[in-house]
């Protein structure tokens, strides 16, 4: 292994034996092979430790560290201390990277000149494949769609190291959602600084998706709403947004919701923001209002009317808006599943 890295690849980990020993090989394996792999296992219970020991004996790229359990947080903390990269590469101790990541993000991030570079996602269960998912590809629309929805899978970024000067991990005030919200407080971080973003079109991760996840991630979505409007009250013209949104959630009145509307068009314009995450935004809005009916789906439907929607996502809206559904009911539940199945 070479003294200076090109990429320090960060990877904690914590009773992962399961799952562990793809992960490593599916680093190990990239086509770019100029990089450290830093692994910390975060006080670990199970076999964890052991397996990553039996890597190190034939790969010198390998730095482990052992130690007792300090969460999610220290531990990317930890690792980003100690990396010599010129980049950083997120990596979770349950996901496979496919060969050409490494390799496909450097070149990207060198030719747009960018400070972080994601990718799209294959996600999967138990060995099922539960479809892709992108997000947006260049600056703008990423900041736009981060105002209310995380713009990476985190475990598919890679960072210029540089960037850790003025930006980390922060632990919130729940810190057993760290896993779910340590990530978008990042990106929000690094939007605030005006590093420059960006998402390869292009599957470079297998992102494994657990039975827990659905229940933690509702448990989250708090945590990162309140991330969304400290973001929004810091920008020029996310005031007026936030406080809309804010009114929305606790009063869903119609005359709130075209003015909320209203400011982010205005925003979008701006920005020259992308219909397609105006729409999603617009959509994921409506999902967690406190009721709806079929009203806020005229008035949506006003402010995308000329734009490019999905047959399926329209009438979920639709049918979501005419049945009056709250968001916890077991009907909408049922329709939320049928349309994430189509």
């Amino acid at each position: 292994m070479s003294q200076f890295p090109l990429i320090s690849v960060i990877m904690p980990a914590y009773n992962a034996e399961k799952f562990i020993g793809k992960a490593i090989d599916s680093i190990l394996n990239q086509t770019l092979s100029d990089f450290e792999l830093i692994v910390i296992d975060d006080g670990s219970t199970d076999k964890t430790l052991q397996i990553i020991k039996s890597y190190t004996e034939k790969d010198n790229r390998m730095v482990v560290i052992s130690r007792k359990n300090k969460g999610l947080v220290a531990s990317l903390n930890e690792s980003i201390l100690i990396a010599r990269g010129e980049y950083i590469a997120r990596m979770d101790a349950d996901d496979i990277s496919l060969p050409e990541r490494f390799e496909q993000q450097v070149k990207f991030l060198r030719n747009n000149n960018l400070d972080i570079c994601g990718s799209a996602i294959r996600q999967f269960s138990n060995e099922k494949d539960l479809g892709l998912k992108h997000y947006p590809s260049n600056d703008h629309d990423i900041k736009f769609l981060l105002l209310f929805v995380n713009s990476f899978a985190h475990p598919a970024v890679m960072i210029k190291s540089c960037v850790f000067k003025k930006v980390s991990y922060r632990s919130g005030k729940h810190k057993n959602l760290d896993n779910y919200s340590e990530d978008y407080q990042l990106w929000v971080d690094m939007a605030l600084e005006n590093f420059k973003m960006g998402n390869i079109n292009q599957v470079l991760l297998k992102y494994r998706v657990h039975n827990n996840q659905i229940s933690v991630v509702h448990d989250a979505k708090q945590v990162t709403a309140d991330i969304g409007f400290s973001y929004l009250s810091q920008l020029e013209g996310g005031k007026e947004i936030a406080r809309y949104f804010s009114l929305f959630l606790n009063d869903s009145n119609i005359s709130i919701w075209n003015q909320l509307c209203g400011h982010l068009m205005v925003y979008k314009k701006q920005h020259k923001v992308n219909d397609m995450y105006f729409v999603e935004v617009l959509r994921h809005i409506l999902r967690d209002a406190t009721k709806n009916n079929f009203i806020y789906f005229l008035v949506y439907r006003k402010w995308t009317q000329h734009m490019k929607k999905d047959f399926t996502g329209e009438v979920y809206m639709l049918v979501q808006c005419l049945l009056f559904l709250h968001k916890k009911s077991k009907l909408y539940q049922l329709l939320k599943k049928i349309y994430l199945k189509l």
